[in-house]
């Protein structure tokens, strides 16, 4: 795990400590999943309340083991 993984968690928990469901949050719970998650971004589409959460590997190229 890289310092720098390690900042980019502990700034979005605390941009993400409200209980209303902050792209921080969401994101910061993906990246606490797995060492392997080098980086997610929290987002929806339109005015739908569904979150997508992206994910990029530490490994394999980028790509998320499935």
């Amino acid at each position: 795990m890289s310092d720098d993984r390690l900042v980019s968690r502990y700034l979005k928990l605390l941009k993400g400590s409200s209980t209303g469901g902050t792209p921080e949050r969401y994101e910061a719970l993906a990246m606490e999943v797995d060492v392997n998650v080098a980086d997610a971004r929290a987002y929806t589409t339109g005015k739908s309340p569904v979150v997508y959460v992206a994910i990029t590997s530490a490994s394999a190229g980028g790509v998320a083991d499935s």
